[in-house]
């Protein structure tokens, strides 16, 4: 009896070894799983990557005809001159209509006042007029008052920053300089949360005389 007992216990020993052996162990079926997970950290960073490496929106220009697409005001002024050669400027505006922006001129000459309006872009002309002043204003005397002194005039960036500085910010679209009762002054519409603000600037000292939001 004891051969056949320990006969017994020595097969008993030998099958639990075999089934010990035939079952991976636990820390070899956790490395097993992981490595086939889908590798999420590494994709969220590629994401990211992507996202700083889009281009960037800028801000708004300083001066829409930095962007080479509206002629400057320098360029105007010359195609004005030559459509009205020994003209004076007494009026110099620049503004949109339907998204489209125009140049609008006013001169005069001792007898005469003129207007010429083009596309700030094309160059085509869409207004060109000339009529006789009031007798009252003849002679020189509208042309001597209201005369704009090019040379003297502030640059349109310089008057453009200003407006923008006045309402913290926004972004000037139009502007229209003048002369009245001796006194050259701008006014500039800047937009800002959806506003309109008119700024009248001096042109001389750069002052700020008015500054008004249209609701």
């Amino acid at each position: 009896m004891k051969k056949i007992l320990a006969i017994s216990l020595f097969l008993f020993s030998i099958s639990l070894m075999s089934a010990c052996t035939s079952t991976p162990p636990k820390d070899s079926e956790t490395t097993n799983s992981s490595s086939t997970l889908p590798t999420t950290s590494s994709t969220a960073t590629t994401e990211t990557t992507a996202s700083s490496s889009a281009p960037q929106t800028s801000g708004a220009t300083a001066d829409i005809t930095d962007n080479g697409i509206v002629l400057s005001f320098s360029e105007a002024i010359a195609i004005f001159q030559k459509e009205f050669p020994d003209v004076d400027i007494a009026e110099l505006k620049l503004d949109a209509d339907h998204s489209v922006y125009y140049y609008e001129f006013e001169g005069l000459d001792d007898e005469k006042e003129y207007e010429l309006k083009f596309n700030a872009t094309t160059e085509e002309i869409v207004k060109k007029e000339a009529e006789n002043l009031e007798q009252d204003e003849a002679g020189g005397v509208k042309r001597a008052e209201e005369k704009l002194t090019l040379s003297d005039l502030k640059s349109q960036a310089e008057i453009t920053q200003l407006a923008q500085t006045a309402v913290s910010s926004g972004q000037a679209v139009s502007w229209k300089v003048e002369k009245k009762l001796g006194l050259t002054y701008w006014e500039v519409e800047v937009k800002k949360d959806n506003q309109e603000v008119e700024v009248k600037i001096e042109n001389a000292t750069g002052e700020i005389l008015k500054k008004e939001t249209d609701d």
